[in-house]
């Protein structure tokens, strides 16, 4: 009788993963994103709103991407980080869109930042250590998703607070 941790993962039901965050993510928005029009003045860097739609279908593809190498790897420290970061991005939807709360938006994307930086460490770390192919691109691949963070900070501390502008910061 052999044991089950001795046998290999199938990854023939995982390809689902891919799309999931996605599909979670368009949940998410339909059900928070029927609210009262934004109370805020974009930033004036802010790009037009079908930019937003195409960076964050391609992030979503790319940590379904990750989430299915991390099962099928077994590397759980990603797949935990991978579903934390996916959490935050979801409940930032619902502070930003639906409650308004700017300020806790912001704090988010910080908690976001963070494990976006854990997890890229543990990427490197297993695209220097491991041999399995997990981990080779997957740094490259998500380095765009710490670049957006970054950005979407900057956004939205011009938008939560409404005072700081260009000109205001000129005359500091």
């Amino acid at each position: 009788m052999s044991d089950l941790t001795d046998q290999p993962i199938q990854n023939d039901g995982y390809y689902v993963l891919i799309v999931t965050p996605l599909l979670i993510s368009w949940a998410v928005s339909y059900f928070t994103g029927k609210t009262d029009p934004y109370k805020y003045s974009p930033a004036w860097f802010q790009p037009p709103g079908w930019v937003f739609g195409v960076v964050w279908t391609f992030l979503y593809v790319m940590f379904g991407l990750i989430l299915f190498e991390s099962i099928v790897d077994e590397s759980y420290t990603v797949l935990g980080l991978v579903i934390a970061i996916l959490f935050l991005t979801y409940f930032w939807q619902y502070l930003f869109n639906y409650k308004k709360l700017y300020k806790y938006a912001i704090y988010d994307l910080l908690a976001i930042l963070v494990l976006s930086l854990m997890l890229y460490y543990e990427l490197i770390k297993k695209d220097i250590h491991d041999t399995s192919k997990f981990g080779e691109g997957y740094v490259l691949l998500y380095t765009p998703f710490i670049a957006w963070i970054i950005f979407a900070i900057i956004m939205s501390v011009h938008t939560g607070y409404p005072g700081i502008s260009m000109r205001k910061m000129r005359t500091i």
